[in-house]
């Protein structure tokens, strides 16, 4: 019975492997129309006798112009101390940070920012008023996180909503 079966079963999937192959027809062209298109293609290839004339007033772009000073890679823009760390500043911080959700894997809390993941211990630079900061994630949650700089500390929601972040407007 086995053996009815496996046969059939091989004979069905000869047969419909098969039907494909009968209404197709090579993908290549007879030998005299390649020879047409290979001999165009040659003509078209071969150099030009006449070079291409160029007017004299265009400049060339891959020149460098010699009257332009070339800029020193040597010199950093200077850059201002980051102002004085406060709690309310490490708030205002906090705030700007895009946190979407938090997920436990394995016990350990991941906090999500769209695609990007942080784990306690990372740290995130946050640009505000024209100055970079760097916080690290000192402890995530499930509902918060508790970002640090020096010595100072600030827990806030995953999700801010208009009265946890200060913009409620009754």
């Amino acid at each position: 019975m086995k053996i009815r079966y496996i046969h059939l079963s091989f004979v069905v999937l000869i047969g419909v492997g098969g039907l494909p192959v009968l209404g197709q027809s090579a993908d290549v062209a007879a030998p005299r129309q390649r020879e047409v298109l290979m001999e165009s293609a040659a003509s078209l290839m071969k150099e030009r006798a006449t070079p291409v004339v160029v007017a004299e007033d265009v400049a060339n772009p891959f020149l460098w112009p010699a009257e332009a000073s070339v800029p020193s890679v040597t010199e950093e823009p200077s850059v201002p101390a980051p102002a004085a760390m406060d709690s309310t500043l490490l708030a205002r911080l906090a705030a700007r940070i895009p946190a979407t959700g938090t997920v436990s894997l394995g016990g350990e809390f991941i906090l999500l920012l769209g695609q990007k993941r942080l784990k306690v211990g990372d740290t995130i630079t946050i640009s505000f008023e024209g100055q970079n900061y760097e916080l690290s994630i000192a402890d995530i949650a499930s509902t918060s996180f508790t970002v640090m700089r020096g010595s100072l500390s600030h827990t806030r929601a995953t999700h801010l909503t208009n009265s946890s972040s200060g913009n409620f407007r009754p």
